[in-house]
């Protein structure tokens, strides 16, 4: 009997030692890490504008990292996350312009006035150049954004204002006021020459 416990113990510690020998050579699977996405919707209501045609969303930006690739936003308009290290320039814009680089601008406090109209929008595009003008220099972009279902955002770091309309330039001003420079860095100097090349 004593024989076949040592059996029985060796032929177990021989099992452990290959087990031991399989995973080495297999390799230890990495735990995996938790996703955290980089923007999270906090809250969204409905506002007085445009008859009702509006919503006020807040978000929490999870990250604020620099990326050399393009970045597949979750949420269109961004208001954070992942974005270039090149800003976008400053004021208003009839090319679109790339996200990835007005959401630099949104992480150092700028707002940013977006308009989506294909069958076109300007006398709403002159109010949203109105209300840019009316603000200090390097704080503001107006460009068209195709990739968004709203006509008409008003977008800062963690904030978005989504309008079916543009008429009054009152409701982006009070955006501007109560989101703008609410950012982890409020440097609004604007892109570096290289950016500009």
């Amino acid at each position: 009997m004593y024989g076949k416990t040592i059996l029985g113990r060796r032929a177990r510690a021989g099992a452990v030692v290959l087990s031991l020998v399989l995973l080495l050579v297999t390799g230890c699977p990495e735990p995996e890490e938790p996703v955290v996405e980089d923007v999270v919707l906090l809250s969204s209501v409905g506002c007085d504008a445009c008859g009702g045609d509006c919503s006020l969303e807040s978000f929490q930006v999870n990250t604020r990292i620099h990326v050399d690739e393009e970045v597949d936003y979750l949420y269109l308009p961004p208001v954070g996350g992942r974005h270039d290290r090149c800003w976008a320039p400053y004021g208003v814009h009839e090319q679109e312009l790339a996200a990835r680089n007005w959401v630099h601008n949104l992480e150092h406090g700028a707002v940013v006035l977006l308009y989506n109209c294909p069958d076109g929008c300007d006398d709403e595009v002159a109010v949203l150049s109105s209300v840019a003008a009316s603000m200090a220099p390097s704080t503001v972009i107006v460009s068209p954004y195709s990739d968004m279902e709203a006509r008409f955002a008003a977008v800062a770091w963690g904030w978005r204002m989504l309008l079916g309309c543009a008429d009054e330039a009152a409701t982006f001003v009070s955006f501007y006021t109560d989101h703008f420079a609410q950012a982890p860095e409020t440097t609004t100097a604007g892109p570096s020459q290289e950016c500009m090349e």
